[in-house]
């Protein structure tokens, strides 16, 4: 899982092309939150999300987190759900399900960002994937997920949730050990306190209504990122 959560190694690239022509000014506002984060010269709010505990700063959340991480981003945050938090001393026995996390390219720090720049990264993620029209994958599921690649997502569709996201739904298949779980997953690049950041939220798939029970939930979890980094 760790080429799909990091994906968007594509960052590094851009952020080069970034670095030669964006502002780098750290004139920013500072922020009033009870859970602050650095992010170069910014911090960056990690709101209370509802149902959910950030708990990137439990050492066995991170060691976890930052193994399926690319060297290349930082995570700034975890969140998992109620359940999992109250079972977070077992969490190599547990399969995750309904958690997300928020993380940066290391070579965009400091680097000013427009809406413009989310839509030129939108247009690289979605290069990156294979898409698919749902009535056809539907038939396909019906019958088996060998179709699927760990390596390669399904990319199911795209949107924009707020003027400063875009947002891609995605099929994609994670192998563990000799079993493999399969989950909708919402990946957003986000405009926060004029930096790139990017937010990845997964969800077990069961049926069709998982991916509308995702896309519920990334938006909620978007608008509220968005709210306390205004």
């Amino acid at each position: 899982m760790k080429n799909i959560i990091g994906v968007l190694l594509v960052a590094v690239v851009f952020g080069c092309t970034l670095a030669g022509n964006g502002d780098k000014s750290a004139d920013l506002k500072a922020i009033n939150c009870d859970k602050p984060v650095s992010y170069g010269d910014i911090q960056v709010c990690l709101p209370a999300i509802n149902g959910m505990v950030e708990s990137y700063g439990i050492p066995n959340v991170k060691v976890r987190a930052d193994a399926f991480q690319p060297d290349v981003n930082v995570v700034l945050g975890f969140y998992l759900n109620d359940a999992t938090h109250k079972e977070v001393d077992s969490l190599d026995n547990l399969v995750l399900d309904d958690y997300f996390q928020i993380y940066a390219a290391k070579s965009l720090q400091g680097v000013k960002v427009t809406a413009a720049d989310l839509d030129k990264m939108g247009d690289i993620v979605s290069d990156n994937y294979i898409k698919e029209n749902w009535d056809d994958l539907n038939e396909k599921i019906k019958k088996e997920f060998d179709f699927l690649s760990v390596t390669k997502p399904i990319l199911l569709d795209s949107y924009t949730p707020n003027p400063d996201a875009r947002a891609y739904i995605l099929l994609l298949k994670y192998e563990v050990e000799d079993d493999f779980q399969i989950y909708i997953a919402t990946m957003n690049v986000l405009k926060i306190r004029d930096r790139m950041l990017f937010m990845a939220y997964y969800k077990s798939f069961k049926n069709e209504e998982t991916i509308t029970d995702a896309k519920e939930k990334n938006n909620k979890i978007v608008e509220a990122f968005i709210k306390a980094n205004a």
